[in-house]
């Protein structure tokens, strides 16, 4: 008697076929770029830490290629929120990150209490989007009149969301 049962995995996904097709063609097509010498750094790191077994080297670029996954999205949806949500396009606005948290410089006019509620309302909902993924964003607001610097390690970007100086 043939067993016809799927596994819980193929009806997860009715195209399971389709994605391992796919899978394997982005495999062969790493193995034709590195046989030819035209991959990536990345690539090659990652294949040489596969086949040399560095698990300690995979569990890195992991982490790499998920930090970069969520400050990409985390920034997003934070922008988004401003300009979108609350209709907000702030004056200066700079990130950093540093290990799990994006760190945001805004800098606002002085006294303006509703840009600083929405760079905080802004915040509270990225914050409660991502804290289970072991992401957070953090705020520091400062007024024109305190003038102080956007500190050196941050990357600012202007009113038309586009990097005007990477530090």
């Amino acid at each position: 008697m043939e067993n016809t049962a799927k596994h819980p995995l193929i009806g997860l996904n009715p195209n399971f076929d389709s994605f391992i097709e796919s899978l394997v063609a982005h495999v062969r097509s790493d193995q034709i770029q590195i046989e030819t010498q035209t991959s990536s750094p990345a690539i090659e790191n990652f294949y040489s830490s596969i086949f040399s077994r560095d698990l300690d080297q995979l569990a890195k670029i992991n982490i790499d290629n998920s930090n970069l996954y969520f400050i990409g999205k985390i920034i997003a949806d934070y922008v988004g929120c401003l300009t979108t949500e609350y209709n907000y396009n702030p004056e200066k606005l700079a990130f950093f990150f540093d290990n799990s948290t994006v760190l945001v410089w805004a800098q606002i006019k002085d006294d303006d209490t509703e840009s600083e509620r929405f760079l905080i309302l802004a915040e509270a909902k990225v914050n409660g989007k991502y804290f289970q993924y072991g992401f957070q964003i953090d705020t520091t607001i400062v007024e024109e009149s305190d003038r102080i610097s956007i500190p050196n390690h941050y990357t600012i970007f202007g009113k038309n969301w586009r990097v005007l100086k990477s530090i």
